[in-house]
């Protein structure tokens, strides 16, 4: 990683550490999580519950003065997996982050091959110190609006 890159990546909330592309079981892994199935899960939770970890695309990322959000509202591939295990287990965990960690929850970049995929592959991820906060959340299609902590 040359200069450039790793002010970009600091300022996005990742080191030369977490930049280093991984599989997403080792980006889990970097938070305790030993994610159920890699396949098909988009989030997950440390046993003791205290930590919760999403799965974010790392083209839906939106940086805005050092500072990054998501939103998923709207996304036809999202709706498409509402009713499909990796979206109910998503569901559930950031009802848990809601309930039990103030509405936070770490982030794991995931990079797929092909943005227009249906459905998106994750070919590399990698976890971040970015920890971001459920802003708004549907409990029916999974969509939700999360900010990075300040």
């Amino acid at each position: 990683m040359n200069r450039r890159q790793a002010l970009k990546a600091k300022q996005k909330g990742e080191d030369k550490e977490t930049i280093k592309m991984m599989t997403k079981s080792k980006a889990f892994a970097h938070f305790g999580v030993k994610i159920k199935n890699y396949r098909w899960r988009w989030s997950d939770r440390t046993d003791d519950g205290k930590t919760v970890v999403l799965q974010l695309w790392k083209d839906q990322l939106v940086y805005k003065d050092g500072l990054a959000s998501y939103n998923d509202y709207g996304d036809k591939y999202l709706l498409k997996q509402q009713n499909k295990a990796g979206n109910l287990a998503r569901i559930e965990d950031i009802k848990w982050a809601k309930a039990h960690c103030d509405g936070l929850f770490n982030v794991v970049v995931g990079v797929c091959k092909d943005k227009d995929a249906d459905p998106r592959v994750t070919v590399e991820a990698y976890p971040t110190k970015i920890v971001m906060k459920i802003i708004d959340f549907d409990e029916i299609t999974g969509e939700f609006y999360a900010e990075m902590k300040k």
